[in-house]
């Protein structure tokens, strides 16, 4: 797009200065006595028309270029929305799991929940609802299809 909008740019400075050297040229059919410029009247007002039709479809084109690159932006900027989305919805459903590894993962002497029979495979239990009830809730809730 970057190529496309600086080779428009140049199309649109030579139109530009080709106008204005027709106009230059129109001026001096004017002001001259020593040529006679009314056999080129017509093609210079020819190319006068076709110099100013060219600066005008070049002005659309950049406007055209302008909003292509913003939609182009726009779709970049709500590809990563997404991705941060999924990545805080994934960090959230760690982060109690995290927690409860990080609070039984220390050496106390006094842990009642190891102390019972089944204390471990509790854990393991409540461990595995939280992982499938949060993803389940943000479903429910709309937070991802």
């Amino acid at each position: 797009i970057t190529m496309l909008r600086h080779s428009l740019l140049v199309v649109l400075s030579v139109a530009e200065e080709q106008s204005q050297c027709l106009f230059m040229i129109q001026r001096m059919d004017e002001d001259t006595d020593c040529v006679d410029f009314k056999q080129l009247k017509g093609p210079v007002s020819i190319l006068i028309s076709t110099a100013e039709s060219t600066e005008r479809m070049g002005a659309r084109l950049e406007k055209r270029g302008k909003a292509l690159r913003q939609a182009y932006d726009a779709n970049q900027q709500d590809q990563i929305n997404r991705r941060l989305a999924l990545l805080t919805i994934a960090s959230v459903i760690f982060m109690p799991l995290t927690f409860l590894s990080g609070i039984f993962g220390m050496n106390f002497v006094n842990m009642p929940v190891l102390e019972l029979e089944n204390g471990f495979y509790g854990l393991l239990v409540t461990m595995l609802v939280i992982t499938i009830a949060m993803p389940v809730g943000f479903h429910y809730y709309g937070w991802f299809v």
